[in-house]
């Protein structure tokens, strides 16, 4: 091969290599500018009334939508999680708890409540103390992840299951709307930390929850639109 020619073929491939690396290092650039964004909690969080399109029409999905491209939504929604340590299913032993503190993330948007209420669950007086602490120590695990990172504490919707009778899996609405939203507004409280009321607005929609329990695609869409409305104006996140 002539010296000519094997110096050219040498000089583009350098360039070629540069524009591949100057293209990654852009995309990483892009990529780590955006602010990350999880949300933490159980079924309603998962999608599990959308469970066939949940990356398109789960509230965290829908959420994504209206925040845009500077924004990356991640779901960490686990089916039958709880605060509660003691419990059948404990947020914190699950693999989504573990993939959550993999990494750092801007903003936690957090809901727990509607299985702490279980029956199974909630089963004493004294469970009202051990709920706010247990979830206390898992918003701190994720402050000590993320410094500087923001919070929105979620009080549960609405629960439309029937009571009569109540099993030991039966969410207990009474609860959720009464003594757990209590004990999440005093949580918020006492780490400064914007609590908005998603059981407001849900109480009177029926219809957004086609199993009584979790949202269809409209009802996660009118979530999302609330979280997104209160955030930007009461919580001041984005």
């Amino acid at each position: 091969m002539p010296k000519t020619l094997n110096k050219k073929l040498i000089k583009y491939s350098i360039i070629s290599i540069s524009g591949v690396f100057l293209l990654v290092g852009t995309l990483l650039i892009v990529n780590n500018s955006k602010k990350k964004i999880f949300c933490i909690g159980d079924s309603i969080t998962y999608g599990l009334g959308v469970s066939k399109t949940r990356d398109k029409q789960s509230y965290p999905a829908y959420l994504q939508n209206l925040l845009g491209k500077r924004y990356v939504v991640e779901n960490y929604g686990k089916s039958g999680a709880t605060a509660l340590i003691k419990s059948n299913k404990p947020y914190i032993e699950q693999e989504e708890y573990k993939q959550s503190l993999a990494e750092s993330a801007n903003i936690y948007i957090i809901m727990f409540g509607t299985n702490d209420s279980r029956p199974m669950n909630w089963s004493d007086t004294d469970n009202g103390k051990k709920f706010e602490r247990d979830y206390i120590n898992l918003i701190k695990s994720y402050q000590a992840k993320s410094k500087n990172c923001k919070f929105l504490l979620m009080q549960p919707t609405r629960s439309f299951m029937s009571m009569t009778p109540m099993t030991e899996k039966t969410p207990d609405d009474n609860l959720i709307r009464t003594t757990i939203a209590d004990y999440i507004k005093a949580i918020g409280k006492k780490l400064k930390i914007p609590v908005i009321n998603l059981y407001n607005l849900t109480k009177d929609h029926p219809e957004w929850f086609p199993d009584d329990l979790h949202p269809n695609a409209y009802g996660n869409k009118k979530i999302a639109q609330y979280i997104y409305e209160q955030g930007k104006s009461y919580a001041k996140l984005w």
